[in-house]
């Protein structure tokens, strides 16, 4: 499924138009369900202005500079050989794994445990938090539950808290056996202080809300102390803002809000939702839902109120009583109290005596309905995570539960209380759903439960992790049954057939919360094939409970659910049900696998043709699925998809696999991609760029008549840039936008866009890079070799270009409308790409150009670009004949015999009556081939060796080149 990456729709549940037609006689039904207009829009966060942050972290295997693969070393020399996952955008490292060492007493012990932690902090804070200082953390949790302590800190920035920037430490068994960083780098954030008052930023912040919704009533009910608001893009850091924290509520609609206003200027910056809405739910009532079957459940913990005396029901509904008594029935008790926004709660009058049962059925009216069922399930809900921590406070707090609210189709948590909508539009009264219940408490149960310093809310986890919750009660993957009067679910976490699948199925929150909820539940019913259904449900609930108050993303639920399931503190060598977990997030697409390609350049051919080798790697690598259990080679000669084949590739006996490209005429392009088969793997392609799915290598002899590695200054060569904001740049390599690589293809230097930056292009960038005029006299076909790591937007909006004598000879892949323009062109490694360039050589000679436009939205990392040839083919001439009187190519003379003796030999070369005496020890060499280079030639492909000196060529001739370009570009 496709999706522009330019905006994200912040709605809740989705699919509910057949009940939206009907809600005419509602107050604006519409507005719960309209995507928002202007700002931009994620997860449960909208941005005002500018691009919107990321939508969830991105890992990299590789850290993303020098200076990153150094400090990771110098950790090594401590706590020993570790599994890192690097932050794409931040650098910082996702999670670091040590492979196991013990530190006795650390896990019992909280101040051995802080000491260690701190310590770690203070001397590698240049890893775990690039450009900031230990100083700027503040340890908030130190806690220890069962054998793993857990210490979390919280970033501030000159004394003001950063907004989702924390690190954490794991000690398990009496071994460190994790640190997750989310901080955010230091040097992104603002140096600044507030220069409104609270009273402007409260009437800036009603103001925008009342604007963007339309609401009839806005109030404010706090303003907080300035916090660092930084907006993380999917690649890089793209900046912070000092801002100040209002919270909003609003009424018809209903909201509440934290509106960040900026603490300098007073404009809002963002707002994020604090209700978290649900609209597709319905299940079999009581038990499920009104349609379904019902039971007599017991009423724990309920008020009792008889004669100005309270009696409280145990938990099995059991009540003392000397003899009949009467008895006022409520909805009230010290662990779930309900509220009825219809009218006053509900209550029912008995006398009841020893023995007897109090029987409360209001089936038929909804009202009185919703508020018995809220009053069951809640408790319900309470009890089943009480099970798994029965120390969580939050579990032993009045809940507030608000049923037959006057609105249609929703539910929603705060982070506190639950609420639930009255019935109609074709909507079942939410309250009356038990699956509604659980999933909506399974909001405020994630919410209340996050460790400080290491988790984080996000709302596509959070709606996964809901439904999770709500199925494993229930027995049932369908949710909510019943929601809208019929027996269908309203979601499916186990569809036929079908698996939902990161990062395809990423989108609107309830959607994409499909995707963990799904791997929750295939994990609950592994467990339970292998454990039995009772302790294997109990230990899938485990598992779910501990990773959602660690987790950030749905990503890093797989990691924190291994670092749940380990028994020894030494992740390295597995835990007890590491491949159980491993497959079931591999079959979503959330397991890390990785595999690579070998170049086919660098092996060179063979007898047997080219080989094609796929190496393997990873943490569980001995799991079904740790590595490919197949692969499939595919090759085709470029330009004609009916050439080719399709070679099913052979183990190579190291858990990886190898197969052959036959040996090809002189002169082609072959192109060639690998998929992987097996669990987690099934359906992967390499390379994985889907505007640019294969790579290719050229087959034949080339002459080099210009190559650089641009090891010296291209610039004192004869290269140039232009454009309008050209960011081309000379430099060496530190892989900052986390799309960049961290190391040129060879040497240590590289050329491409904003290399000595953040890394990444900017917005309306215009900008060009051009070679010198390149010397081709005697070849007319003129190719192009050079290695390239290219990231780029949908060529919709962002275009990359090579030119040639003012012809475009290549541009990145180009969607037909912006609705489908997310076929982004991201290399994610280093790719050999061959450009002909003949229909550009005028007069002997050639130039060429790498160009970069982009429009205001999503930026890369653009181009990077290194081992540049420009290469010569040599065309055979046509045979001559000798004897015809007429001088052939090859032959020296032709006097129109084949007679010896005359000058001209009978194989028409020069004869000579005396021998050449010249003794003359000319030592000159023609550099004209190599435009002045001393070029180690070779004998194919584009493996050059260069020593550029520096021409000094005059810049005269790239304003002429410049305008037969033509920089004005189009803009779609």
């Amino acid at each position: 499924m496709r999706r522009a990456l330019h905006s994200h729709n912040f709605t809740s549940f989705a699919g509910v138009s057949a009940a939206l037609a009907t809600l005419l006689l509602a107050p604006s039904p519409a507005d719960a369900y309209a995507p928002p207009r202007g700002p931009q829009s994620h997860a449960n966060v909208e941005y005002v202005r500018g691009a919107a942050p990321r939508h969830a972290r991105a890992f990299a295997d590789a850290a993303s500079s020098p200076r990153a693969a150094l400090a990771r070393r110098r950790l090594e020399a401590r706590v020993g050989p570790t599994h890192v996952l690097w932050d794409a955008a931040t650098g910082a490292p996702a999670y670091v794994i040590p492979k196991g060492r013990r530190l006795a007493g650390v896990t019992a012990d909280p101040a051995r445990a802080r000491a260690l932690a701190q310590e770690l902090l203070s001397a590698h804070a240049d890893l775990l938090a690039p450009g900031c200082a230990a100083s700027d953390f503040e340890l908030v949790t130190n806690r220890r539950d069962g054998e793993m302590r857990t210490l979390g800190f919280i970033q501030r920035s000159r004394g003001r808290a950063v907004v989702g920037g924390q690190l954490s430490f794991r000690f398990a068994h009496d071994h460190l056996t994790a640190i997750a960083s989310q901080a955010i780098p230091c040097a992104a954030l603002p140096d600044a202080s507030p220069t409104i008052a609270s009273a402007e930023a409260s009437a800036r912040a009603a103001a925008f809300v009342a604007a963007r919704d339309g609401a009839a009533q806005v109030s404010v009910i706090e303003v907080g102390d300035a916090v660092v608001l930084p907006r993380i893009g999917d690649h890089r850091v793209m900046g912070a803002d000092l801002a100040l924290p209002v919270i909003v509520a609003t009424a018809a609609p209903i909201g509440r809000w934290r509106v960040y206003v900026d603490a300098r200027t007073g404009a809002p910056i963002a707002r994020e939702s604090l209700l978290f809405f649900d609209a597709e739910v319905r299940y079999n009532v009581p038990v499920r839902g009104p349609l379904g079957p019902r039971y007599d459940a017991p009423a724990p913990r309920v008020s009792l109120n008889s004669g100005g005396d309270v009696l409280l029901t145990d938990a099995d509904g059991i009540v003392a009583i000397a003899g009949p008594t009467a008895l006022q029935a409520t909805v009230t008790g010290p662990i779930v109290r309900v509220l009825n926004e219809w009218g006053d709660e509900a209550t029912s009058d008995w006398v009841l005596s020893p023995g007897e049962t109090l029987l409360w059925d209001q089936r038929f009216d909804e009202f009185v309905d919703a508020q018995l069922s809220t009053k069951i399930h809640a408790e319900l809900v309470k009890d089943r995570v009480r099970a798994i921590d029965p120390d969580n406070p939050f579990l032993d707090e009045q809940l507030i539960a608000t049923v037959n609210i006057a609105d249609v189709c929703n539910a929603y948590s705060d982070g506190n209380s639950i609420n639930f909508f009255a019935a109609g539009a074709g909507c079942e009264n939410t309250g009356r759903i038990s699956d509604v219940v659980y999933h909506e408490f399974g909001h405020s149960i994630h919410y209340q439960s996050l460790i400080p310093g290491v988790g984080a809310f996000n709302g596509s986890l959070s709606e996964g992790i809901s439904d999770y919750l709500g199925a494993t009660i229930t027995g049932d993957s369908g949710l909510a049954r019943g929601f809208f009067l019929d027996d269908e679910p309203l979601r499916e976490l186990d569809p036929d057939g079908y698996e939902w699948h990161w990062p395809e199925d990423q989108g609107e929150v309830h959607y994409e919360g499909q995707i963990i909820g799904g791997a929750l539940w295939d994990l609950r019913k592994i467990l339970r094939g292998k454990h039995g259904a009772a302790a294997g449900t109990a230990h899938a609930d485990y598992l779910w409970y501990e990773s959602i108050r660690r987790a950030v993303d749905i990503p890093s639920m797989y990691m924190e659910s291994l670092l749940a399931d380990d028994d020894d503190g030494d992740l390295d060598n597995g835990t007890p049900n590491d491949c159980e977990i491993a497959a079931a997030y591999g079959a979503h697409g959330l397991r890390t696998v990785t595999a690579s390609v070998s170049d086919v350049l660098v092996q060179g051919p063979t007898p047997s043709g080219w080989p094609v080798m796929v190496s393997t790697g990873g943490l569980l690598k001995d799991c079904p699925g740790g590595a490919p259990s197949s692969a499939t080679l595919r090759w085709q000669l470029r330009g004609d998809p009916n050439s080719g084949a399709i070679v099913a590739m052979a183990p190579d006996g190291d858990g990886g696999f190898i197969g052959w490209i036959p040996n090809q005429q002189d002169g082609v392009v072959v192109q060639y991609q690998v998929e992987l088969g097996g669990a987690g793997n099934s359906g992967q392609l390499l390379p994985s760029n889907a505007a640019d799915p294969w790579y290719e290598f050229y087959v034949g002899e080339v002459t080099p008549l210009y190559c650089t590695d641009f090891e010296s200054d291209p610039f004192a060569e004869g290269w140039g840039v232009s454009g309008l904001s050209s960011d081309f740049e000379w430099a060496p390599l530190a892989g900052l936008s986390g799309l960049d690589p961290d190391a040129p293809f060879s040497g240590l230097f590289a050329i491409g866009n904003d290399l000595a930056g953040d890394g990444g292009y900017d917005p309306f960038t215009d900008a060009l890079l051009a070679s010198p005029q390149i010397d081709t006299q005697g070849f007319s076909e003129v190719r192009l070799q050079y290695r390239r790591w290219l990231s780029v937007e949908d060529g919709f909006f962002d275009q990359a270009r090579i030119y040639a004598g003012g012809l475009t000879m290549w541009e990145n892949y180009a969607s037909s409308w912006d609705a489908e323009a997310d076929t982004h062109h991201v290399d994610g490694e280093w790719r050999f790409h061959d450009v002909d360039l003949s229909a550009a050589v005028l007069d002997g000679t050639v130039s060429l150009a790498f160009a970069l436009n982009s429009d205001g939205g999503l930026e890369m990392g653009g181009w990077t670009i290194d081992d540049l040839c420009v290469v010569g083919v040599q065309t055979a001439a046509p045979a001559g004949v000798c004897g015809d009187g007429a001088l052939d190519p090859g032959e020296g003379c032709d006097d129109g015999n084949v007679a010896d003796g005359d000058g001209c030999s009978a194989s028409c070369t020069p004869e000579t009556a005396t021998p050449d005496t010249d003794t003359d020890a000319d030592t000159d060499t023609d550099s004209s081939a190599t435009a002045g280079f001393d070029v180690d030639l070779i004998d194919r492909g584009c493996v050059c060796a260069a020593d550029p000196r520096g021409s000094g060529r005059s810049g005269a001739w790239l304003a002429l080149l410049l305008l037969g370009l033509g920089l004005r570009r189009r803009r779609r």
